[in-house]
This record gives C-alpha cells, structure tokens and sequence, in this order.
C-alpha cells in the first residue's frame, strides 16, 4: 500500500542503536522519504543516555539536519537525574550549545522532590549558573502539597533565598481545594507571613463554583479582613464562556471593575450631557469586561520536556 502520515505528521521513522540495542538517535521521515518535522517540532533527535539507558541529553535537528530550536526556546537539554532516575537539574542550550534563556527568563532549573516524586521546590538559574529572577519576579519557589499531590501552599524566594514580593503582590499564597481539587479560597500573605492585598487589590478571594468548576461567583476581602472595593462579583455564561460579569461592593451597589458606582458614572455623564446640550452625544465606550481572578501564584513549567519516544506515536 501507499505510506500515510501517522498522527505524529510522519510516515516512517529511522532508529539508531548503541551496543546495548538502545535508541540513541531518531530521524522522521515524509511520504516521499524526505526528513519532515515531526509534530513537536524537530526532523529527529539525539540523546546521549546514562548506564542505565536514562536520557541525560538531547539534541534536535531541523529538516536540514542541523540544530533546530524549538518552540520552547531550545535546541538541546542536559539532565541531571537522582539515584530513581528523577530529573533534578535541567538546563538548555542554543544551536551551538551555548547556555540560552527560555522564554521564562531562564537557562536552568534545580528541582527539590518529596519521596513521591513530586517537586517541592523549584529554583532558577541564568546562563552562567547564577541565581536569576524568572518572569513572575522570583528566583524561587517552594510548595506544600496535600494528599494528592495538589500545591496548597507556595511561597516565593528571591536571589539570596529571601522571602520576596514577586509580581503578583504576595510572597506567600495558600489554596483551599474542593474534592475535585478546584481552588475555591485564595489567601495571600507578605514576606513577614501577614494578610496582604495582591496587585488585584485584595487578599483573599473565595469561590462559588458551578458543575463545570467555573465560578458562578467570587467575594474578595482586604488584607484587614474587610471586603475590599470590589466585593463580590458574579457571572454569566454562554457557551461555556463568560457572556456577562457584574461587579458589586460590599453594600451590594453595582461597581465597575475599580469599585466605582456604575450609578455615580450614569449621573455624572448625564450632568456633563446636560452642560453641554450643543455637542453631539456619543454613547460612552463600555471598558472590555474582564473575569475577577485569582492572581497566578506561580507559572506552570515552562520546560516542556521532550519525552522518549519508545514506538511511533
């Protein structure tokens, strides 16, 4: 029969083994027997594996056969793996294999784990192995997990190891989980361990959630426990997407996004309308609606590892 193209957006592939039958390198190849980039990204990879056939490195190649950087920033990785085979240390590298930062705003991370496995501390480190801030404003972070392995406390680290405000306005934020691990509280604290508001303007936000888990509505209290400016906020969905957010204060007076009376704002331009009869009316512009969050306490893992490939996907 003809070739096809697998869902990898390959028709065949090619293997190289190490003396101990071990893929150390794999090539993706089109209908016509052309290297074509597979759908991560690159025509084929190379890794150099330990004694245990764990990966420690890899390389990727364009269709052209040379280094290929990927969407992630990246032409090649080296790992540093526990005694479990646990990756520990990862850092990235450029076409030439320099030291190269990720869009993340760094070339390697180090990696605490519990003894499941799972990441408690995770700290960032620039082309020169130096400690560096990533995007979000900390050079490190640490969580607390329940159970289940779900984050339900994180707190942020700076250049020396210090407690630090890193851009969401908190040093310390702790989650309230429901049993679908959905996040239903937010609290966030300063680097002395006190309510602080975040750059939302509140330090707690509690959550309501519908059957799908998005919110139906969210209440916001200020760092001394008082509902903040905007206290309450409910929304309305359509087709799975929010058609409609109203803003409400602790009164339960209807408030734009920054607290202010939509009241207030009616009179004043019908004032303003009323002193200038002359001038053509325009309809005020309604600001884009936006849907009252919690603040991201930290960004998802921007490492995008690129996986072993064991059999054609």
């Amino acid at each position: 029969g003809n070739p096809v193209l697998l869902p990898g957006q390959y028709a065949s592939l090619k293997r190289e083994l190490n003396d101990k039958g071990q893929t150390v390198r794999e090539s993706y190849f089109g209908l016509e027997g052309e290297l074509v980039l597979h759908k991560k990204g690159y025509a084929a990879v190379a890794r150099v594996l330990n004694e245990k056939g764990q990966t420690l490195e890899e390389t990727y190649f364009g269709t052209d056969g040379q280094p290929l950087m990927l969407s992630g920033g990246y032409a090649g990785l080296k790992r540093v793996l526990n005694e479990k085979g646990q990756t520990v240390e990862e850092a990235y590298f450029d076409t030439e294999g320099n030291p190269v930062l990720l869009p993340g705003q760094y070339a390697a991370l180090k990696r605490e784990l519990n003894d499941k496995g799972q990441t408690v501390r995770e700290s960032y480190f620039g082309t020169e192995g130096e400690p560096v801030l990533r995007k979000g404003g900390y050079a490190a972070v640490a969580r607390e997990l329940n159970e289940k392995g779900q984050a339900v406390k994180e707190s942020y680290f700076g250049l020396e190891g210090e407690p630090l405000l890193q851009d969401g306005g908190y040093a310390i934020v702790e989650r309230e989980l429901n049993e679908k691990g959905q996040m239903v509280r937010e609290s966030y604290f300063g680097t002395d361990g006190a309510p602080i508001n975040s750059s939302k303007g509140y330090a707690v936000i509690s959550r309501e959630l519908n059957e799908s888990g998005k919110p139906l509505s969210e209440t916001y209290l200020d760092a001394s426990g008082e509902p903040a400016a905007v206290a309450r906020a409910e929304f309305t969905y359509e087709g799975g997407k929010v058609s409609e957010t109203h803003y409400f204060n602790a009164e339960g007076t209807e408030v734009d996004k920054t607290g202010k009376s939509l009241a207030e704002e009616e009179s004043a331009e019908e004032e303003s309308a009323a002193e200038e009869p002359a001038e053509e009316e325009s309809a005020a512009e309604e600001p884009a609606e936006e849907k009252a969050t919690e603040e991201e306490p930290a960004e998802k893992e921007e490492t995008s590892e690129a996986k072993e490939s064991s059999g054609a996907e």
